[in-house]
């Protein structure tokens, strides 16, 4: 291969510096580094090197020593290497300590980082959005569900009272037909001579009475009761699925499905790629939902 600062191929042995960036390959003498100076370059600084035609395009407004490699070699003296500054800070050379050019490689990956952090933090903007659409959507099914239950709960309870209703008139209408009887009874017993047994027909009327009267009563008033008692029920159920709506609620799409999952474990997976554990005692329930489109 041909050396990019002089354009001659590069010998066998030649002590040479391949650029991180472009991948070009310069003699140490093209880029007026000295042989005791490219010695005490360590392994890590070889492995980071850039060109200077490549930290030109990284970097603005440095020094006039950052300009290509020169086509013909020049005099090898301290002022004339490879070294590159940054407005505010000292120049930078193979002579300069370790930690200065760690320095320069930390700014290079600090700026990549940084990009890095704002992708990230903007394909989480997106997927958060995603969240909350999908979050408002499932509400909506959710009020619409529970909206829907409570019509059907109150058609049921209006036709209970319609039923108890009817059978309370029936109740009555067996009552005034048991009074119109007794009515009967007693004008049929008045033409009867013996008043012992008008009166004991009397008393057992009276008796036979109050007894269907006492199981009428009881009838309704446990009917009553238990009406009441259902009704309770079902407004206990009513503000119980109406405060379950309003806990929080996660759905979690796009995660595969595999055979045996625990659906604990990688919801404990996620919360920790994102930085915000879950521990199971917080989950009251969790189990996967067919899609929309199925």
């Amino acid at each position: 291969m041909n050396c990019a600062g002089c354009n001659t191929i590069c010998k066998p042995g030649a002590r040479l510096l391949n650029c991180h960036s472009c991948e070009g390959i310069y003699h140490i003498e093209c880029l007026n580094i000295k042989q005791q100076q490219y010695s005490s370059l360590s392994e890590e600084f070889k492995a980071a090197w850039k060109c200077p035609s490549c930290n030109n395009v990284i970097r603005r407004g440095r020094s006039n020593l950052l300009k290509p490699v020169r086509s013909t070699q020049i005099p090898l003296d301290d002022n004339m290497n490879m070294s590159y500054e940054i407005e505010g800070q000292a120049p930078i050379s193979p002579t300069t300590p370790a930690a200065s050019v760690h320095d320069c490689v930390a700014l290079e990956t600090g700026a990549t980082f940084h990009t890095f952090t704002q992708e990230l933090h903007k394909t989480f903007e997106e997927w958060r959005s995603d969240m909350n659409n999908t979050l408002t959507v499932f509400k909506e099914n959710i009020k619409s569900s529970l909206h829907d239950w409570r019509d059907e709960m109150e058609a049921s309870i209006t036709k209970l009272n319609d039923d108890l209703k009817f059978a309370f008139n029936g109740f009555r209408e067996e009552i005034c037909t048991l009074r119109a009887e007794h009515e009967r009874l007693k004008h049929q017993t008045a033409d009867i001579c013996d008043v012992s047994e008008l009166k004991a027909s009397m008393l057992f009327l009276s008796g036979e009475q109050d007894d269907f009267k006492k199981k009428v009563d009881g009838t309704i008033r446990q009917s009553t009761e238990q009406s009441s008692l259902t009704i309770s029920n079902l407004e206990t159920k009513v503000d119980y699925l109406e405060q379950q709506a309003r806990q929080c609620n996660i759905e979690i799409c796009n995660t595969p499905e595999t055979r045996s999952e625990n659906l604990l474990n990688i919801m404990g997976s996620i919360s920790m790629a994102i930085n915000f554990p879950i521990s199971q005692k917080d989950i009251l329930s969790i189990h996967r939902v067919p899609h929309a489109h199925r």
